[in-house]
């Protein structure tokens, strides 16, 4: 269903800015990947599932997330400059609506295991990076964290994926 909406501009077609639903339902159409980002503070464990993740630089090598300013996990992550990046694999939908809740116990040593420095890892996630927060950026409802990637642990598998509001699986073809 495509809609324009004409605005007169002196013959030429114009289409109107969007609201926010329109803008949600367009971005709705890019695929991509899933990713849960955990922090600490004060010994207090936060984590949200995010799909606003991208690469950077690889020299070095850099990330960004982006996470509602409103979050607990965003705050977390502000108040100690790190996050630990999990991108989760197709057999982890799961645990990307646990990490999507807003509240409640999402650490367990069902669902991670912690590092010596204290940072908690999902088990099974087809990549792990530590981060430490380089730059921060705000942008309306969310604060964007540009981070350099500390540590990184990759496995096999396929991704999570995210569509038109919906997790899937890749299909490579």
């Amino acid at each position: 269903m495509k809609e324009t909406i004409s605005i007169p501009t002196g013959g030429v077609e114009a289409m109107a800015p969007p609201d926010r639903e329109r803008f949600r339902f367009a971005m709705g159409h890019f695929a991509s990947g899933v990713a849960v980002v955990t922090s600490s503070d004060a010994d207090i464990n936060h984590g949200a599932t995010i799909s606003a993740v991208s690469s950077v630089s690889l020299d070095p090598p850099q990330l960004l997330v982006c996470l509602n300013t409103r979050s607990a996990t965003c705050k977390a992550i502000t108040e100690t400059g790190y996050f630990v990046l999990h991108i989760l694999s197709a057999e982890q939908e799961a645990l990307a609506f646990h990490f999507a809740a807003p509240a409640g116990d999402k650490f367990s040593d069902e669902v991670g295991r912690r590092d010596e420095a204290g940072h908690f890892f999902l088990h099974e996630a087809l990549v792990h990076m530590r981060c430490r927060v380089s730059e921060t950026l705000t942008g309306g409802t969310h604060r964007v964290f540009i981070a350099h990637v500390e540590t990184l642990e990759v496995e096999d598998g396929d991704p999570l994926v995210y569509f038109r509001g919906k997790f899937g699986k890749f299909n490579p073809g």
